[in-house]
């Protein structure tokens, strides 16, 4: 899924690895998607902020 997201190359390698983290934790978490989630709600609290503000 990084290139779904063209803002460049550093974005695109940076949104493969979070991708792979997911389904590593995916797999380690026996399946189930609730890590997967907590994990990107930690990641969108962290980082979109940020993205956001920058934009202004």
């Amino acid at each position: 899924m990084g290139l779904a997201h063209p803002a460049g190359l550093i974005s695109m390698l940076s949104t493969f690895v979070v991708g792979a983290g997911s389904a590593v934790l995916y797999l380690v978490g026996n399946r189930s998607l609730t890590p997967v989630i907590v994990a990107h709600m930690l990641v969108n609290l962290t980082i979109e902020p940020g993205l956001i503000l920058s934009a202004f």
